[in-house]
């Protein structure tokens, strides 16, 4: 049976673990500021995270984990370094039967697994990249409401307050004496994010993304998350309002240079229509530097059409530089002959692919796994990858619970599907 929400304050756990790098850096304040709050109001909170830390959470009914999801290696990263997502839901008291806000990216994906190791638990999770900076400014709020009224669940809690927050930030024109107790957000802004150095014969991404600007550090951890080497180049609009519409165009100062759309064909200028929501907007624009490049650098331009009139927004530059060795197999290039030396890459490259998506339980054995990937190889198109790996899925080939994000993400970074997440979450069953 479920405890009753008439919460006492020692009932209520906040455990945080942030990773010391410079992109959780900009966390800092709103971590401080958060856990001060919370501290204040009688909040039991574990600011380092370590493993045995999560088998005392039985004596509480409410528990807000908030750690980041290394999606690479499906784990944790906590104090005393990385945990599994698996040995994560098995640290989980069986007895625990209180409302769990598991708020790291990707969460919802050991929801079930959760639910199946303690039946009376509720939980909350993400199925998208969660919004930090946000969440720290929702947590004492939400304290607030379920320790002023017992009879709201701590999941309406949350719901009601980032209603209050996102209306807060839309109706800019309310005075501070009408909504004393929220923090008014601001209207949103496009950043633009690249890599500055690129190697020819290689594919890179440039991001375009619409957030608040409160979400700035929020937004650069979730750029490096596709695109690892990528910076911020500027931005192009700010105070965009919900349901505006506006389009980019992509172009390049070479030939060479080029977009690769989602049916991977190849354009020397690109239009991308961008609608605002009161999300995070992520547009990813995949492109692609030929190997018969010349020169050291190009310039990326990006104009906008803003009342039916094209005007030129900014443009920044990119390094190219000459690949160590003569094509790199991760990258997706069509080239007539690679060479033994090319092929042999290739070869060791796939072997470490395989024994990646047989360890992860996503294939049963090596050998179906070797055949996956030689299809992927040969496919013409990522649309022909997902197709097949659907079929694969319906055939119990691959396991169901792991084709998405854990499979997609591997795929990603052996550049074997380049469309969005979304688009492969679409053709999954």
């Amino acid at each position: 049976m479920r405890k009753n929400l008439n919460t006492l304050h020692e009932k209520i756990l906040f455990m945080i673990s942030l990773p010391q790098t410079a992109e959780f850096e900009a966390y800092k304040a709103n971590v401080s500021e958060c856990i001060n709050k919370l501290r204040e109001k009688g909040v039991d909170v574990c600011e380092s995270i370590h493993h045995e830390d999560l088998a005392t959470i039985s004596q509480y009914n409410i528990v807000i984990i908030v750690a980041h999801h290394d999606t690479d290696d499906d784990a944790l990263l906590l104090a005393d370094g990385k945990l599994s997502m698996d040995d994560f839901v098995n640290s989980i008291p069986e007895d625990f039967s209180g409302e769990l806000d598991f708020s790291s990216c990707y969460s919802a994906s050991v929801m079930k697994a959760i639910k199946n190791r303690c039946p009376n638990c509720h939980i909350q999770a993400s199925i998208h990249q969660t919004t930090l900076a946000l969440r720290l400014l929702a947590y004492p709020f939400v304290i607030d409401i379920v320790n002023e009224d017992n009879s709201i669940e701590y999941h309406d809690a949350y719901m009601k307050v980032l209603d209050m927050m996102l209306e807060a930030a839309s109706e800019s024109s309310e005075s501070e004496e009408e909504q004393p107790d929220l923090v008014k957000l601001g209207n949103q802004l496009s950043s633009v994010y690249a890599p500055s150095e690129v190697k020819r014969a290689s594919r890179f991404m440039i991001q375009i993304i619409l957030h608040y600007d409160s979400e700035s550090g929020t937004i650069l951890a979730i750029a490096k998350g596709h695109e690892p080497d990528t910076i911020w180049r500027g931005k192009l609009l700010d105070n965009l309002c919900e349901g505006d519409i506006f389009s980019v165009k992509i172009r390049f100062d070479s030939e060479n240079i080029y977009v690769v759309d989602d049916e991977n064909a190849k354009h020397n200028e690109y239009v991308k229509q961008i609608t605002v929501n009161d999300e995070v907007v992520e547009e990813q624009i995949m492109a692609e530097v030929a190997s018969e490049f010349i020169g050291s650098s190009f310039w990326t331009i990006i104009d906008l059409l803003k009342e039916n009139n094209w005007v030129p927004s900014f443009k920044f530059k990119i390094i190219v530089s000459d690949n160590e060795s003569k094509i790199p197999a991760e990258v997706v290039v069509e080239i007539p002959n690679k060479g033994e030396e090319g092929r042999e890459d290739e070869v060791m490259k796939d072997k470490e692919i395989v024994v990646q998506l047989v360890r992860k339980e996503i294939f049963k054995n090596e050998e179906e796994a070797r055949l996956y990937i030689q299809f992927c190889r040969s496919a013409n198109s990522s649309q022909d990858v997902a197709q097949h790996t659907k079929m694969l899925v319906n055939k119990g080939i691959i396991r169901k619970d792991k084709c998405k994000r854990p499979l997609w993400t591997i795929l990603r970074d052996a550049k074997l599907y380049i469309r969005k997440e979304a688009n492969w979450d679409k053709m999954m069953p």
